[in-house]
């Protein structure tokens, strides 16, 4: 497992800062948000398969909607993975087969994620047409949702 540990970033920090006049933010905040922008890009681009954030997101305990706002952007953009299967259907779009947690992995690995089979949460094979969120055991007590699609060929 891969894990990417990172903290305190104390978004809303805005000392020695000016006005941006083209976003009318702080240009300390930009600062900030550029670094996050650093880490979420490494995250994607090496793959990891947790991404923990151990301290101070924000200068204080009430952030602006601004500073919600722009790093729960950044975040969401770590929670988009998703899997695609194209299926062969029959009469009233029944499938020939199903997706397993089997073929949720392995497609899951082909995108450079290694995560077993067991750690994905799944009471019966999707046997429908559809958009299903899964969750995925990360850790014991974490759990990540993917987005499975199961579309007709």
């Amino acid at each position: 497992m891969r894990i990417l540990h990172f903290s305190d970033l104390h978004i809303g920090v805005e000392n020695y800062g000016r006005i941006d006049p083209e976003t009318g933010l702080s240009t300390r905040l930009g600062d900030f948000l550029d670094s996050l922008d650093q880490v979420v890009e490494f995250a994607l681009n090496e793959r990891v398969d947790l991404v923990l954030l151990a301290g101070d997101a924000y200068k204080g305990r009430d952030p602006t909607q601004t500073h919600q706002r722009e790093f729960a952007k950044r975040l969401n953009r770590l929670s988009q993975a998703s899997v695609t299967f194209t299926r062969l259907v029959g009469e009233d779009d029944r499938l020939f087969g199903s997706v397993s947690t089997k073929d949720i992995s392995e497609a899951l690995s082909d995108q450079g994620y290694d995560i077993a089979r067991r750690k994905i949460v799944l009471e019966n094979p999707l046997k429908a047409l559809g958009v299903y969120e899964v969750p995925v055991k990360i850790h014991r007590d974490i759990i990540a949702i993917i987005k499975v699609w199961v579309v007709a060929d």
